[in-house]
């Protein structure tokens, strides 16, 4: 069984498979499924984004509630990363790669970096880490960029760049927006990749 936490952000929620998951609402996260009247096995925050309207909101769609202290050394998200993450082999996080606080991005990168089967998913882009081999489906993302965690080699097939043995160095960002361009393609490596999919931008 699969763990969805919705954290908002660029999500409508109607484009994802909610069914079959536990589910976790991260404060404005919370208030969203409650809006569209999607039960929550668990609702967790702060809920200073979503206020005392959205909290309340929250707990009537909630099976339970874990409210934190606003005063804390982590992020909500992580928080909730770290109440499921052994308890599930696939957890995928809706929300938490867009938006006007990118210390919250970059908070989410560290926990990938800890927690690397966990997924990041919005509607316009999607954040993993991959640290062997990997096969990835022509979809509809347009760029796929690849950052190194550390300096790594890799290998890649049916990308618009492709090559043996390439070099990441850690601070180079030589892996940006590559394109896949067969049906298949194929990246293998010696480190931690992140991997990050985006939309072709439409404005």
């Amino acid at each position: 069984m699969k763990a969805i936490i919705v954290c908002g952000q660029n999500v409508t929620l109607k484009n994802y498979d909610l069914t079959d998951a536990y589910i976790v609402g991260v404060d404005l996260g919370a208030y969203m499924l409650a809006k569209a009247g999607i039960e929550m096995d668990l609702a967790l925050g702060d809920f200073d984004t979503a206020g005392e309207k959205g909290f309340i909101k929250a707990k009537k769609y909630a099976k339970n509630v874990k409210k934190l202290n606003p005063i804390k050394d982590d992020t909500d998200t992580f928080d909730a990363i770290e109440e499921i993450y052994y308890t599930y082999s696939e957890i995928i996080v809706l929300g938490g790669l867009q938006g006007k606080r990118i210390e919250h991005l970059v908070a989410n990168i560290c926990a990938l970096k800890k927690y690397p089967n966990v997924k990041f998913i919005d509607d316009y882009s999607e954040m993993e880490i991959v640290s062997s081999n990997k096969v990835f489906k022509k979809d509809k993302y347009k760029f796929i960029s690849f950052f190194p965690l550390k300096d790594s080699t890799i290998t890649l097939k049916g990308f618009k760049y492709s090559g043996e043995n390439i070099r990441l160095d850690l601070y180079n960002p030589l892996g940006v927006s590559n394109e896949i361009v067969d049906e298949m393609a194929y990246i293998s490596c010696d480190g931690e990749i992140l991997c990050i999919k985006s939309m072709e931008d439409q404005r």
